[in-house]
């Protein structure tokens, strides 16, 4: 396993594998402006790192990743378009990328409408073909349930994209 290095607060250079670096940046060892350095020797601020740090979408904080409400202002951490979740930047509403990291900041709606979209037209699809080329009254049902879940999926996607 290779070793990543990060700079604590003393300026010290401390060695950890890669995988230790999350966790330690979801308990507030590592902050935005801490040095990390990948082992090809590399280094960046740890707000440079996606995958390392997430911020409030909200209010801009650093956030723990997995964490379901941001301590500083009460909102989901992922809810919102006033910051980039990567790198904590302000962005615009109509962006789709953030202009500091590259980060796709495209609401996550978005893409479930599009998954609901899929999942619907694959639904009928093989609905439709187990309802004709079923050779028994159980395939035929199993056609109509497929074709009703699909729908069902893709209108609770449609409701909760017209709520937002």
């Amino acid at each position: 396993m290779t070793n990543w290095f990060y700079y604590n607060k003393k300026g010290e250079k401390i060695s950890v594998p890669g995988v230790e670096l999350r966790w330690l940046a979801d308990n507030g060892k590592i902050t935005p402006e801490t040095i990390i350095e990948d082992p090809n020797g590399k280094s960046a601020p740890a707000r440079n790192l996606k995958r390392f740090l997430s911020f409030c979408t909200n209010c801009g904080i650093h956030v723990a990743k997995r964490q379901g409400v941001c301590k500083s202002c009460g909102a989901k951490p992922t809810g919102h378009r006033k910051y980039c979740r990567h790198c904590g930047t302000a962005i615009n509403p109509e962006q789709v990328i953030c202009v500091k990291c590259n980060a796709s900041i495209v609401n996550n709606i978005e893409f479930q409408g599009a998954w609901a979209v899929l999942v619907l037209i694959a639904g009928i699809v093989f609905g439709v073909f187990a309802i004709l080329y079923g050779k028994d009254p159980f395939m035929m049902w199993c056609g109509i349930i497929v074709i009703v879940s699909a729908v069902a999926n893709f209108l609770l996607a449609l409701v909760k994209m017209l709520k937002k």
